[in-house]
Protein backbone atom coordinates (compact mmCIF):
# COMPACT_ATOMS: atom_id res chain seq x y z
CA UNK A 1 0.00 0.00 0.00
CA UNK A 2 3.02 2.44 0.84
CA UNK A 3 4.63 1.37 -2.02
CA UNK A 4 1.30 2.30 -4.51
CA UNK A 5 1.22 5.85 -2.90
CA UNK A 6 4.78 6.48 -3.01
CA UNK A 7 4.46 5.36 -7.07
CA UNK A 8 0.83 7.53 -7.36
CA UNK A 9 2.70 10.37 -5.74
CA UNK A 10 5.51 10.36 -7.98
CA UNK A 11 3.51 9.91 -10.88
CA UNK A 12 1.73 13.15 -10.04
CA UNK A 13 5.24 15.39 -8.96
CA UNK A 14 6.17 14.19 -12.75
CA UNK A 15 2.93 15.04 -14.58
CA UNK A 16 3.22 18.69 -13.59
CA UNK A 17 6.52 18.73 -13.23
CA UNK A 18 7.49 18.04 -16.79
CA UNK A 19 4.89 20.06 -18.73
CA UNK A 20 5.86 23.21 -16.20
CA UNK A 21 9.35 22.50 -17.62
CA UNK A 22 8.33 22.27 -21.09
CA UNK A 23 6.74 25.50 -20.74
CA UNK A 24 9.56 27.34 -19.43
CA UNK A 25 12.02 25.96 -22.22
CA UNK A 26 9.35 27.30 -24.56
CA UNK A 27 9.19 30.48 -23.22
CA UNK A 28 13.63 30.64 -23.29
CA UNK A 29 13.18 29.92 -26.64
CA UNK A 30 10.31 32.24 -27.66
CA UNK A 31 12.68 35.00 -25.68
CA UNK A 32 15.68 34.56 -27.10
CA UNK A 33 13.99 34.71 -30.65
CA UNK A 34 12.75 37.81 -29.33
CA UNK A 35 16.23 39.25 -28.50
CA UNK A 36 17.60 37.90 -31.46
CA UNK A 37 14.95 39.81 -33.47
CA UNK A 38 16.18 42.71 -31.63
CA UNK A 39 19.79 42.14 -32.48
CA UNK A 40 18.94 41.81 -35.81
CA UNK A 41 17.81 45.42 -36.03
CA UNK A 42 21.05 46.66 -34.94
CA UNK A 43 24.54 47.42 -36.91
CA UNK A 44 26.29 44.42 -35.49
CA UNK A 45 23.70 41.62 -34.72
CA UNK A 46 26.17 38.97 -33.95
CA UNK A 47 28.14 41.07 -31.49
CA UNK A 48 24.81 42.34 -29.68
CA UNK A 49 23.88 38.22 -29.48
CA UNK A 50 27.01 37.61 -27.80
CA UNK A 51 26.72 40.31 -25.67
CA UNK A 52 22.75 39.99 -24.47
CA UNK A 53 23.19 36.11 -24.38
CA UNK A 54 24.59 35.79 -21.06
CA UNK A 55 22.16 38.71 -20.33
CA UNK A 56 18.86 37.29 -21.51
CA UNK A 57 17.94 36.18 -18.27
CA UNK A 58 17.07 39.74 -17.26
CA UNK A 59 14.86 40.12 -20.61
CA UNK A 60 11.84 38.09 -19.26
CA UNK A 61 9.64 41.54 -19.15
CA UNK A 62 7.41 43.84 -21.31
CA UNK A 63 8.26 46.05 -23.75
CA UNK A 64 8.62 48.54 -21.38
CA UNK A 65 10.83 46.26 -19.18
CA UNK A 66 13.05 45.84 -21.67
CA UNK A 67 13.73 49.26 -22.68
CA UNK A 68 14.78 49.48 -18.86
CA UNK A 69 17.10 46.62 -19.11
CA UNK A 70 18.68 48.12 -22.27
CA UNK A 71 18.90 51.46 -20.43
CA UNK A 72 20.97 49.55 -17.43
CA UNK A 73 23.00 47.43 -19.79
CA UNK A 74 24.36 50.38 -21.67
CA UNK A 75 24.62 52.49 -18.50
CA UNK A 76 26.97 49.86 -17.22
CA UNK A 77 28.91 49.82 -19.90
CA UNK A 78 29.20 53.52 -20.14
CA UNK A 79 30.40 53.71 -16.30
CA UNK A 80 33.27 51.09 -17.22
CA UNK A 81 34.53 53.13 -20.89
CA UNK A 82 34.12 56.50 -19.28
CA UNK A 83 36.24 54.86 -15.40
CA UNK A 84 38.99 53.72 -18.11
CA UNK A 85 39.08 56.68 -20.01
CA UNK A 86 39.56 58.87 -17.29
CA UNK A 87 42.18 57.03 -15.59
CA UNK A 88 43.97 56.72 -19.15
CA UNK A 89 43.78 60.94 -18.86
CA UNK A 90 45.11 60.93 -16.16
CA UNK A 91 47.85 58.75 -16.64
CA UNK A 92 48.85 59.62 -20.15
CA UNK A 93 51.74 62.00 -20.41
CA UNK A 94 51.45 62.45 -23.91
CA UNK A 95 49.32 66.04 -23.51
CA UNK A 96 47.65 65.66 -27.47
CA UNK A 97 45.79 61.90 -25.86
CA UNK A 98 45.10 62.97 -22.75
CA UNK A 99 43.14 65.80 -23.96
CA UNK A 100 41.45 63.03 -26.40
CA UNK A 101 41.02 60.95 -23.57
CA UNK A 102 39.40 63.65 -21.17
CA UNK A 103 36.87 64.80 -24.22
CA UNK A 104 35.53 60.87 -24.72
CA UNK A 105 35.19 60.93 -20.65
CA UNK A 106 33.19 63.91 -21.30
CA UNK A 107 31.15 62.61 -23.75
CA UNK A 108 30.72 59.34 -21.71
CA UNK A 109 29.50 62.05 -18.60
CA UNK A 110 26.89 63.03 -20.93
CA UNK A 111 26.11 59.36 -22.23
CA UNK A 112 25.46 58.83 -18.43
CA UNK A 113 23.80 61.55 -17.59
CA UNK A 114 21.49 61.01 -20.97
CA UNK A 115 20.86 57.52 -19.71
CA UNK A 116 19.78 58.45 -16.47
CA UNK A 117 17.61 60.35 -17.85
CA UNK A 118 16.00 58.28 -20.06
CA UNK A 119 15.59 55.65 -17.19
CA UNK A 120 13.69 58.74 -15.30
CA UNK A 121 11.29 59.26 -18.36
CA UNK A 122 10.64 55.57 -18.76
CA UNK A 123 9.43 54.97 -15.44
CA UNK A 124 7.32 58.22 -15.32
CA UNK A 125 5.62 56.70 -18.91
CA UNK A 126 6.86 59.84 -20.59
CA UNK A 127 7.99 57.85 -23.86
CA UNK A 128 7.63 60.67 -26.12
CA UNK A 129 11.15 62.28 -24.70
CA UNK A 130 13.19 58.40 -25.23
CA UNK A 131 14.45 59.31 -28.93
CA UNK A 132 15.70 61.92 -28.69
CA UNK A 133 17.90 61.09 -25.42
CA UNK A 134 19.00 57.62 -27.33
CA UNK A 135 19.91 60.04 -30.18
CA UNK A 136 21.99 62.02 -27.98
CA UNK A 137 23.87 59.72 -27.05
CA UNK A 138 24.28 58.22 -30.20
CA UNK A 139 25.73 61.74 -30.73
CA UNK A 140 27.70 61.98 -27.53
CA UNK A 141 28.97 58.71 -29.08
CA UNK A 142 29.85 59.94 -32.01
CA UNK A 143 31.92 62.93 -31.03
CA UNK A 144 34.44 60.14 -28.90
CA UNK A 145 34.49 58.38 -31.93
CA UNK A 146 35.68 61.37 -34.02
CA UNK A 147 38.67 62.02 -31.63
CA UNK A 148 40.24 58.44 -32.65
CA UNK A 149 39.05 58.50 -36.44
CA UNK A 150 41.06 58.27 -39.32
CA UNK A 151 43.66 55.77 -37.94
CA UNK A 152 44.42 58.43 -35.50
CA UNK A 153 46.56 56.85 -32.45
CA UNK A 154 45.25 54.55 -30.47
CA UNK A 155 46.87 52.66 -27.83
CA UNK A 156 43.94 51.97 -25.98
CA UNK A 157 41.97 51.06 -28.16
CA UNK A 158 38.87 53.37 -27.26
CA UNK A 159 37.44 53.03 -31.18
CA UNK A 160 36.85 48.98 -30.05
CA UNK A 161 35.39 50.36 -26.67
CA UNK A 162 33.18 52.29 -29.07
CA UNK A 163 32.17 49.76 -31.08
CA UNK A 164 31.09 47.76 -28.22
CA UNK A 165 28.91 50.42 -26.44
CA UNK A 166 27.29 51.44 -30.20
CA UNK A 167 25.43 47.75 -29.60
CA UNK A 168 23.95 48.58 -26.27
CA UNK A 169 23.38 52.42 -28.05
CA UNK A 170 21.62 50.52 -31.03
CA UNK A 171 19.33 47.81 -28.78
CA UNK A 172 18.06 50.70 -26.87
CA UNK A 173 17.66 52.63 -29.83
CA UNK A 174 15.29 49.48 -31.37
CA UNK A 175 13.83 48.65 -28.25
CA UNK A 176 12.64 52.18 -28.22
CA UNK A 177 11.47 52.18 -31.41
CA UNK A 178 9.54 48.83 -30.30
CA UNK A 179 7.94 50.88 -27.27
CA UNK A 180 7.08 53.44 -29.20
CA UNK A 181 5.15 51.24 -32.05
CA UNK A 182 3.62 49.21 -29.77
CA UNK A 183 1.89 52.18 -27.74
CA UNK A 184 0.87 53.20 -31.56
CA UNK A 185 -1.06 50.47 -32.21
Amino acid sequence: MANLIGIISIAVILMFAIPASSARHHRKKDKDGDLRDLCSKTHDPELCWKLLKPERSRFHTDTTGVVEVAIELAKGKADEIQDKISRLGEESNNEKMKEKYWSCSKNYGDVIRDLNEAKRMLRKREYSALPVLVDDVIDELKSCHNNFDNGAFDPAHIQNRNMEFRVYADLLKVAVDCLLKEGRD
